[in-house]
């Protein structure tokens, strides 16, 4: 091949990338312009609270990209999470209303807010709005400011609280969660003892300069989940949950520490006595897994909720429904599956109609 013909290869590859790359920057601009740059974590929209420690924005959406599925999240003008036709709307103050109480399983970033247990709950009352009060990383002392902070401006009838044992017994304990201050309860609960709270910075994001790339990209956001189901499944990368990867470890909890956590739940029902209240307690897959863990958290709870006289029930019915509980569960994340949200919405709906 003459030096002629080689040079005129090399520049036509050239003016190829060049090509390529600006077309890149170009895709990658238009999709920032119309929202496609949001995050995969489940802190990177949240606003600091000098009280709560952070909270859930007003009128926001953020496109949302997971291994699983890739979706837009919505918060309507009170930050609660909320369906693409209602999210620019606020609820009705004077419609009988179940509030749900939790953390990211109740606010529900990781799936469309459709397929979520607490609007799948709402559908199926309309007679009644379902409210979601759920923010991620929150423990039952936020659980507790949160209720004081919405439910006596709507008439709620009824109280769900979300019971996550894994993340709410222990940080029900702690000053710093997840890079931000949050905060503690005393005896008695009137108020926390640490505010006002600290501004912090929350979770630090990925040191790896790659992984940063990948989480600033618009074009990744939107193909990962398809890159994950025909690239990274099919060579071996699908478990069931990324946590199993990581070798989490399910821990068995002191009497003590279950009834201190259990015991601020508790509070929101003495403030709420009209309202028709029970707390449903959700473990991890790993939990699951480890059959006696599970069978001693969740026995654990209920004697505590049995002494606090609070009604209290667990996910162990659903799992009755399924092959592998693992089913009921999200690959790579943890949280519910559209499968485990319908399962759970079942069961919570049940609950209600018996109250």
């Amino acid at each position: 091949m003459s030096p002629r013909i080689s040079k005129n290869i090399f520049q036509k590859l050239a003016l190829s990338m060049i090509g390529i790359i600006l077309g890149m920057v170009i895709l990658e601009g238009g999709l920032w312009i119309t929202g496609f740059s949001g995050s995969s974590h489940g802190f990177s929209h949240m606003e600091f609270d000098s009280e709560l420690g952070w909270t859930t924005p007003k009128s926001f959406n953020s496109f949302r990209s997971f291994r699983h599925s890739a979706h837009f999240s919505y918060f309507d003008p009170d930050g609660f999470p909320a369906t693409v036709e209602q999210w620019q709307s606020t609820l009705d103050r004077q419609s009988p209303s179940i509030a749900f109480v939790g953390d990211s399983f109740t606010e529900g970033f990781y799936i469309p807010y459709e397929s979520t247990f607490v609007n799948l709950v709402d559908m199926k009352f309309p007679n009644q709005q379902a409210i979601n009060l759920g923010v991620t990383g929150f423990a039952p002392d936020q659980y507790l400011i949160q209720s004081r902070r919405h439910i006596e401006d709507f008439n709620v009838t009824d109280i769900v609280v979300m019971f996550f044992a894994a993340n709410d017994v222990p940080e029900a304990l702690m000053e710093i969660s997840n890079g931000f201050s949050k905060p503690v309860f005393d005896n008695p609960k009137d108020s926390p003892v640490n505010l006002p709270l600290a501004r912090r910075s929350g979770p630090s994001g990925p040191s790896n300069p790659f992984r940063k790339i990948q989480n600033k990209s618009a074009i990744f956001q939107i193909v990962r989940p398809v890159l994950n189901q025909f690239v990274l499944s099919p060579l071996g990368f699908g478990e069931k949950s990324i946590f199993n990867a990581n070798k989490f470890v399910p821990e068995a909890f002191s009497e003590s520490d279950m009834m201190w956590s259990v015991s601020l739940i508790k509070q929101i029902s003495i403030e709420h006595p009209d309202a028709d209240f029970f707390v449903y307690y959700i473990p991890r897959l790993e939990e699951v897994q480890a059959r006696e863990v599970f069978d001693s958290n969740a026995n654990l709870f209920l004697a505590s909720c049995e002494e606090l006289r609070m009604d209290c029930f667990t996910a162990e019915e659903i799992f009755n429904l399924v092959d592998d509980p693992a089913d009921v569960y999200l690959p790579f994340d943890g949280h519910f599956s559209e499968l485990g949200s319908s399962l759970v919405a079942d069961q919570l709906s049940a609950i209600l109609r018996a109250q």
